[in-house]
């Protein structure tokens, strides 16, 4: 009688098991399609010099992956500089990814370092970040988080200027808009301001795209030496 029980005990135990490890190994559409969009996005991109930011200066793009901070299992390191890997930093981000059970699509909120120098370090050493030594803010309001959705093997994701909507530095209301797509050999972004009446203050108007072709690691180029005045 007391084998019998045993091995019905043991016969539970193995099927419990098995039945939450199948519950595990499934992952939702929103899942699967964030795995390949974080993938899409890593990677090391160079944009052409008269698609610059500044005074037709090229821009290096690098997105990594590193050791993300509590409360979420990924997050990205995104870096742009001037001219190469030595050249100044023009932008700098933390992304992480809504990762709810229930969620139905993909959405990313950026955030900023409090200290540009020491963040930088991330390129090299993944896990400043969780290992406590750097520190973030919020880049943004809540509303201005990024919307991604498949556009067959691409992710195009957008930022609502109705939604986005920040206080500029002389404290007029400004909209925010932003592109971003990610496509297996580039990266295109937009950025797009208006006022409360909807009128363009910065921004291409026509709506075209900066295009940051990808490149290998080994075509890095290092800061071009700047004339002085």
């Amino acid at each position: 009688m007391l084998r019998k029980i045993a091995l019905l005990l043991i016969t539970l135990i193995v099927c419990t098991t098995a039945d939450a490890a199948d519950t595990v190994s499934v992952s939702s559409p929103a899942d699967q399609d964030l795995k390949e969009l974080i993938g899409l996005y890593i990677g090391t991109y160079l944009s052409a010099a008269d698609e610059g930011a500044r005074d037709s200066r090229p821009i290096l793009l690098r997105v990594v992956a590193i050791d993300p901070p509590a409360g979420y299992s990924q997050a990205l390191y995104s870096e742009m500089r001037h001219d190469g890997a030595s050249g100044d930093i023009y932008r700098q981000s933390l992304l992480v990814f809504d990762e709810s059970p229930g969620r139905t699509g993909n959405t990313m909120t950026s955030l900023a370092f409090t200290d540009r120098q020491a963040a930088a370090e991330l390129i090299r050493d993944p896990g400043l970040l969780a290992a406590g030594h750097l520190s973030t803010t919020a880049a943004l309001p809540p509303g201005c988080t990024t919307h991604f959705i498949r556009e067959g093997d691409s992710f195009y994701g957008r930022i609502d200027p109705d939604t986005c909507v920040i206080t500029g530095k002389r404290g007029d209301i400004r909209h925010i808009e932003s592109q971003t797509l990610l496509r297996r050999d580039a990266i295109e972004q937009l950025e797009r301001g208006y006022d409360d009446k909807g009128q363009l203050l910065f921004g291409n108007k026509d709506g075209v795209r900066y295009v940051w072709p990808r490149i290998d690691n080994a075509d890095i180029p290092q800061a071009a030496a700047q004339p002085q005045p």
